[in-house]
């Protein structure tokens, strides 16, 4: 069955339906995660427990607001495995991996959780959550509610969800940026020295950790300066935004912004002008790049590679209760994306980019600059 959204839905959104009900892209663009852990009790017999308390949080009452459905029409998944996986962390990870890439969520699907014996007495769980009803913080709270149901029987906290309805009509209620005056502030597309791949690929991913300190300027900064001496005159970078009076908000809020980064001028003015670039297009009132048809067109014409810094989680647990298990999206739309968590103490990056995209040689030397710029040196790799 097709589900579609809400009138008058916010433009992110709307990609977010575009991306997991057109494009087959659910891979990419749900939040999930996966722990290895003890797991309190039988998992079937808590299943109906479990689902209850789902429920009592909301968030099967803001997934059926976004697709205007009844609650009842919202599901969750729910499975337990029968084979106990062997206790090696590459088979785990595999595991969770495929399991992830397998079984895409339906669009009114607003959770699923899989449970999975390994030898030794452990448990894999795997959760997955709809981006159409929660953003990254969203995800993390309800994921680090559901280890510690699992691994605690710690209820999880009911009505998170309550007001999403009430926060969604405020998100419609922002001030309109002139779409204009935006691409504009943006300045002309150059045609790049390297050229994306405007089809959906296959994935590959790496990661290495962050050192402490930085700022989302600092990161953006050492990405494009990697990206430089291929890409021309300038590097399009896009990244998520969220207004401030929504960072707390329940659902997602989030917007992609574009930013051009002059490589000479970057040189000159580092990331506090970036910062700068960033306030004018941040401040000019609710837009997504998605709805600037010029400035797309233009991106289109000249195949500007589709690059993603996301200043985000990867959900990555408090204590040594739970190990985080990393899993893999097996298809992108990105070329290239940096998902950078910056959690003081182990920060993150996740680097994903599409098969054949600048060549294996160029790619490890991109990668290879922004760790030399934002990255922990050598032999000191903090807990992933």
């Amino acid at each position: 069955m097709e589900y579609a959204l809400r009138g008058g839905a916010p433009p992110t959104l709307r990609e977010i339906h575009r991306f997991s009900s057109q494009l087959n892209l659910e891979c990419d663009i749900n939040h999930r995660a996966a722990y290895l852990g003890d797991v309190r009790g039988d998992p079937m017999a808590l299943r109906f427990e479990f689902l209850a308390m789902i429920r009592r949080t909301g968030v099967t009452r803001a997934l059926a607001y976004a697709l205007d459905i009844p609650e009842e029409s919202v599901t969750t998944g729910f499975e337990v495995g029968r084979h106990p996986l062997p206790d090696d962390p590459d088979l785990i990870a595999e595991a969770a991996t495929s399991y992830h890439n397998a079984h895409p969520l339906a669009l009114n699907e607003v959770l699923r959780v899989r449970l999975q014996l390994v030898e030794g007495g452990k448990s894999l769980l795997f959760c997955k959550l709809n981006h159409l009803s929660t953003d990254a913080r969203d995800a993390a709270e309800l994921f680090a509610g559901i280890r510690g149901y699992f691994g605690r029987r710690t209820a999880m906290s009911s009505g998170g969800f309550s007001e999403t309805p009430e926060y969604h009509r405020r998100f419609d209620d922002l001030p309109r940026a002139d779409l204009d005056a935006v691409e504009k502030a943006l300045g002309e597309v150059a045609t790049p020295g390297i050229r994306g791949i405007p089809l959906i690929a296959g994935a590959r991913t790496r990661q290495f950790a962050l050192r402490d300190g930085l700022t989302f300027d600092e990161v953006l900064a050492s990405v494009a300066r990697a990206l430089a001496p291929w890409a021309g005159s300038q590097v399009v970078l896009h990244y998520p935004y969220t207004h401030r009076t929504f960072r707390a908000a329940p659902g997602p809020f989030v917007e992609i912004k574009p930013l051009i980064v002059d490589v000479a001028a970057l040189e000159s003015d580092g990331p506090p002008g970036l910062r700068r670039r960033r306030q004018v297009l941040e401040s000019s009132g609710r837009f997504d790049a998605s709805e600037l048809t010029g400035f797309n067109a233009e991106l289109k014409r000249r195949r500007v590679p589709r690059v993603i810094v996301s200043d985000t989680t990867l959900f990555r647990p408090e204590g040594t209760e739970w190990q985080w298990v990393p899993t893999r999206s097996a298809r992108t739309y990105d070329d290239l994306k940096f998902y950078v968590d910056r959690t003081p103490g182990h920060g993150l990056a996740r680097v994903q980019y599409k098969e054949g995209f600048l060549g294996s040689g160029v790619l490890e030397d991109v990668v290879a600059r922004v760790q030399a710029g934002i990255g922990c040196a050598s032999g000191s790799d903090r807990r992933p």
